[in-house]
């Protein structure tokens, strides 16, 4: 009888696995290193608002929060001279816990307000 080994397909095979191997291992080691990548960022806690006028006719809003580590900043939504009938969102500076962000309208008396928060600073 004559019996022959075909070692090109088994190699084949070895390899294919072995390359099959390597990428999964890859991408579960890229997928761990993305995922705990960089520092986990906490939202942002007690916050307080200033209101000009306790709230009533105001023309700006602030806030200011205690705890956490993300950015945030105040906005507020003005009446838009350019804009019959039209509104636009007036941004404060974006800032970190602990830092005041004032969102200003000006001489127009704002219609609502409220905050944005960030996971890393604004441009990255």
């Amino acid at each position: 009888m004559n019996h022959t080994t075909n070692t090109s397909g088994s190699m084949r095979r070895n390899a294919a696995r072995a390359a099959l191997s390597l990428v999964t291992v890859a991408a579960s080691f890229l997928g761990f290193a993305a995922a705990s990548a960089g520092t986990a960022q906490a939202a942002v806690t007690n916050c307080a608002w200033t209101l000009e006028d306790g709230g009533r006719y105001a023309t700006w809003a602030q806030v200011k929060c205690a705890g956490g580590s993300s950015y945030y900043r105040a906005w507020v939504k003005c009446p838009d001279p350019n804009a019959s009938g039209g509104y636009k969102t007036v941004y404060g500076p974006t800032v970190l816990p602990g830092k005041a962000s004032r969102a200003d309208c000006g001489t127009k008396t704002y219609v609502d307000y409220g905050k944005q928060v960030f996971t890393y600073p604004p441009g990255v």
